[in-house]
């Protein structure tokens, strides 16, 4: 019984380390990356929270949409679509301090329907987005985006 407890507790030790310890000892570009892959993630999984908990509450883009606009958004797109498809390519990431400049390219698949139709239109908007994070308490958050 007392060797089952040591295993037990050996895991648990070892979970709370790779889960709480690990990411402190990531460079910030790499934390970086992993943001913006998960918010890929989980928007094509269409799951609003963790899409938006990088968003800072002061988060701003070139045509003045406020995270509450985003989420708003992305509440309707994730309604009227069954799949959406997210790739992001970054292309530069420079950090300074506790402000990054990311420039990636982001493409949107949206699969539709039209009508009563077997016919599958494809809605695709690639652009490209220079996008400004700033390190916070929680972490890396956005804070701009907009296009070059």
């Amino acid at each position: 019984m007392k060797n089952i407890i040591k295993v037990i507790i050996g895991v648990l030790v070892i979970w709370l380390a790779i889960h709480f310890i690990y990411p402190y000892f990531l460079s910030d570009e790499t934390k970086i990356r992993k943001i913006i892959a998960e918010t890929s993630e989980r928007t094509a999984g269409k799951d609003i929270f963790r899409f938006m908990k990088h968003f800072h509450d002061d988060y701003k883009d070139d045509s003045a949409l406020s995270k509450g606009d985003i989420q708003g958004i992305a509440l309707r797109i994730f309604k009227m679509y069954e799949k959406i498809e997210v790739t992001c390519d970054i292309k530069k990431i420079v950090i300074k301090g506790k402000k990054a400049h990311i420039l990636l390219d982001l493409s949107v698949i949206v699969p539709t329907k039209k009508g009563d139709t077997d016919l599958i239109f494809i809605a695709r908007e690639t652009n490209a987005f220079n996008v400004k994070m700033k390190k916070k308490e929680k972490g890396w958050m956005f804070l701009e985006s907009e296009k070059p």
